[in-house]
């Protein structure tokens, strides 16, 4: 547990750092700000769009962030490079990577909430109501996405050098927006917009608890692929457990 709760500071602190993670708090915080005013002068009788644009703004935040923080740390010239010394570190690659992937999330998790806060001051001042219940089970839902987008970073990391890893996110993310289709892009897609119900005020627990229980269960997948990846690769200690 020491080991686990070391490894994941280091992900959270590399996380916090990346000029990515930086990039995209700016993106959502100015987006949660701007949402209001701009919903209000376009819109008549516009509070669901408002909290819409602003909410999602800042849930999106979580799982971008996770993402691409995941590219930055692990990939390489050769790609994997990045966990070197964390799996040296660990007694199990599966141990190593949950640890980096959780630290990763959490990092994003509190990017989220600041954006959230300045979200909700936003939409206050512009008489917005915001439904406390529903919106906080979708920051739940969205701090929980985290994870497999951390582990779908980790594993485009280990699989692939920074640049191709990179260009690799932004096609997973562009086809989200784009083309949700079968299978797993619906289970992602599941997990990256918790906030377009909450905007509107319906966002039942059960959503919440289907968000997070598959968010746990693709964060798991991603894992273990990853975990086979640095294997075949040779990077992974020959004694780690699976």
């Amino acid at each position: 547990m020491n080991t686990f709760a070391a490894l994941a500071r280091n992900g959270f602190r590399a996380g916090w750092r990346s000029s990515a993670q930086r990039a995209f708090l700016a993106l959502a915080i100015a987006g949660a700000a701007l949402a209001p005013s701009v919903a209000s002068f376009a819109f008549s009788d516009a509070d669901a769009l408002a909290r819409e644009g602003a909410l999602g703004t800042a849930l999106l935040f979580a799982p971008l962030a996770a993402l691409f923080s995941a590219v930055a740390l692990v990939s390489g010239d050769r790609g994997g490079e990045g966990l070197a010394p964390d799996l040296v570190a660990s007694p199990s690659t599966t141990l190593a990577l949950a640890a980096t992937a959780t630290g990763l999330a959490t990092a994003a998790l509190l990017g989220t909430l600041i954006a959230v806060g300045i979200a909700g001051l936003t939409l206050g001042a512009s008489g917005v109501a915001v439904p406390v219940a529903p919106t906080a089970a979708a920051v739940l839902a969205a701090a929980v996405a985290g994870l497999p987008f951390a582990g779908l970073g980790i594993l485009l990391g280990t699989v692939a050098g920074r640049r191709l890893a990179g260009s690799l996110a932004a096609a997973a993310v562009l086809g989200l927006l784009l083309s949700p289709g079968p299978g797993l892009i619906v289970s992602l897609s599941a997990t990256f917009f918790p906030a377009r119900d909450a905007a509107f005020g319906a966002f039942p627990a059960g959503a919440a608890l289907l968000a997070t229980a598959s968010s746990l269960a693709l964060s798991a997948a991603f894992l273990a692929a990853s975990t086979a990846a640095l294997r075949i690769k040779e990077l992974a200690p020959a004694t780690s457990s699976p």
